[in-house]
């Protein structure tokens, strides 16, 4: 896998879950984008944890 010239954008809320997640790359570079969102979303499991709701 290749990473040139591929970017992460993220922002947070207050408790650290990802609000979004902007991927960029490279022209034609489909497969590293998915690779590396793939990746991220091994490595941090954001997917596991629910938000407390207010209330």
């Amino acid at each position: 896998m290749t990473l040139k010239r591929t970017w992460a954008f993220m922002e947070t809320s207050r408790i650290g879950l990802p609000v979004g997640l902007q991927l960029v790359g490279r022209h034609r570079a489909d497969r590293a984008v998915l690779e590396l969102a793939h990746a991220w979303e091994s490595a941090t499991r954001h997917i596991d944890v629910l938000p407390q709701l207010p209330g």
